[in-house]
Formats: structure tokens, sequence, C-alpha cells
């Protein structure tokens, strides 16, 4: 079963700005890895949403957040 997740416009919006950016300063590759690589890890939170631990940000509209950190062997 495929997992769903929405990408908002602002967030759309952005992901395409930075990899503008690193199609202009590093190269095409470079940027299509990133967005692929954002687009694995939003798949593979929509899997597991609770997965990493609870951050320790002290900022009471962050409590909620989790960390975790995503190893990929594309990158």
């Amino acid at each position: 079963m495929k997992s769903r997740y929405v990408i908002k416009p602002g967030a759309d919006r952005d992901l395409n700005d930075y990899a503008d950016y690193l199609a202009r300063n590093a190269s095409l590759e470079v940027a299509l890895r990133f967005l692929s690589a954002a687009e694995d890890t939003f798949a593979l939170l929509a899997k597991q949403p609770k997965m990493g631990w609870p951050s320790r940000l002290k900022h009471p509209d962050l409590k909620s957040l989790r960390m975790f950190r995503e190893l990929s062997a594309s990158l």
C-alpha cells in the first residue's frame, strides 16, 4: 500500500526554489537527487510518522516536533 502525503504550495515552492538554486550552482544531477531524496523522506515519514525521537526544543509551537537522521546511499 502506498502512503499518502500532501506537500503544501509554500513548501513545494521552497523545494523547487532550492532545486533551481542547486541546478544553477552545482548541477542538474544534484538538484534532481535533492528532489528525489525529499520525496523519499516524505514517503518514509508518511509510513512511519512517529519515527525518530522527540525534540528538545523549548518553543511551545515545536513541542511535537520529532527528529531523525535519514541516511541515504543516493546522496
